[in-house]
């Protein structure tokens, strides 16, 4: 078991305590338990979280020894594709990957990787022929999670992506064709 301290101080302009810190953080660990104290600190308010938390299940030694299914593990780069207006849709998709992980018994990055997850948030798309354009997301993991970021797009984007006909497709594409125009591009990045 182990535990971490956050100090959230709210902000006046949003009249919220900014947990994007803690979200972000918790996206792939199992937590036990969070524990709040609510003080003022050079009258602001501020809010204590200790939060004790196991991390997700070790990976089997044969993958570690075979440098298998480790991607993005201790990569960081993917931070440098994320905006500040892609944030929160991210943090969103990454604790749709933790509960999935968690569903699953397998490690977060089996799921998909933080550069796939920061790659979605950030281009937004709304087919799946969009969304097989993404690195790593072959036939497999389009049929196993395809619908479910889809679906978490569509709730977060709403009204902001206007529905065609065409953006209701359900069925993986048969062959993804990079030179051939995407009816998704007209979405502002």
């Amino acid at each position: 078991m182990n535990i971490k301290i956050f100090t959230l101080r709210y902000n006046s302009l949003t009249g919220i305590f900014d947990d994007t810190e803690v979200r972000f953080f918790l996206a792939d660990k199992e937590v036990h338990s969070i524990h709040d104290h609510a003080f003022v600190h050079q009258g602001l308010p501020h809010l204590a979280l200790v939060v004790v938390y196991h991390g997700m299940d070790a990976v089997p030694d044969t993958l570690v020894q075979n440098g298998k299914n480790r991607a993005n593990t201790s990569d960081e780069s993917w931070r440098k594709v994320l905006s500040q207006e892609d944030l929160p849709l991210f943090n969103t998709l990454r604790e749709w990957r933790a509960s999935k992980a968690k569903e699953e018994g397998v490690p977060h990055y089996f799921i998909c990787t933080n550069k796939q997850l920061a790659d979605i948030a950030h281009h937004r798309p709304t087919i799946m022929t969009n969304l097989a354009r993404i690195d790593g997301f072959g036939e497999g993991r389009l049929k196993k999670y395809g619908q479910d970021l889809l679906s978490i797009l569509t709730k977060r984007v709403g009204t902001m992506v206007s529905l065609s006909p065409e953006s209701t497709e359900s069925s993986v594409p048969e062959s993804i064709d990079s030179s051939t125009e995407s009816h998704d591009e007209r979405i502002t990045e």
